[in-house]
């Protein structure tokens, strides 16, 4: 414990700056994407009702530290386990405060926030394709009263030659031409 401070690697502080602010920026770029893709797919639409409000970051942040919480117990009830194997005293969280695995704890942090991020993105984007598909599966006002629903697009007779013209190369003729 008194030579702790005289460790090879970089301080815990130090550490836990660069995993929570990597983690971090991370997670912003991960709920970024997701809330980008969900607008950009809503403004092609052009339907309000189908766009569900952005994630929120407060959710994300209690997220991440209950799974925080539950990474560090578990990591510290594995490690007891591993020293009482090898014959060691019961460590319990003193193995996580102590200099043995001091950086433990700022990197379970930062996976936990940018887990966290994750499963809201994926959240967001699940709960945005179930609303589009039951926009899609909803009739219409016209369907509803008797009358065949619009096509999206116009349906349009196209002559024969125009349309052999618009697929480019064909096949060899069958006989021979003869001169």
């Amino acid at each position: 414990m008194r030579l702790g401070h005289l460790a090879a690697g970089p301080r815990v502080l130090e550490l836990a700056v660069v995993a929570l602010g990597t983690a971090a920026l991370a997670a912003a770029i991960v709920l970024g994407l997701a809330t980008a893709a969900v607008r950009q797919r809503h403004l092609l639409v052009g339907e309000s009702s189908l766009r569900p409000p952005a994630p929120r970051l407060a959710p994300v942040l209690v997220h991440a530290t209950r799974l925080w919480l539950v990474t560090t117990l578990v990591f510290a009830g594995v490690e007891s386990w591993v020293h009482a194997r090898a014959g060691l005293d019961f460590h319990g969280l003193h193995c996580l405060l102590g200099p043995v695995h001091r950086d433990a704890l700022p990197v379970l942090a930062a996976l936990s926030l940018f887990a966290a991020a994750l499963v809201a993105a994926a959240e967001y984007l699940v709960v945005w394709m179930r609303r589009t598909l039951e926009a899609l599966h909803r009739p219409t006002r016209s369907a509803r009263r008797g009358a065949l629903p619009a096509s999206p697009r116009p349906i349009v007779c196209v002559p024969t030659a125009f349309r052999l013209l618009a697929l480019g190369s064909r096949a060899p003729p069958r006989r021979p031409l003869t001169a």
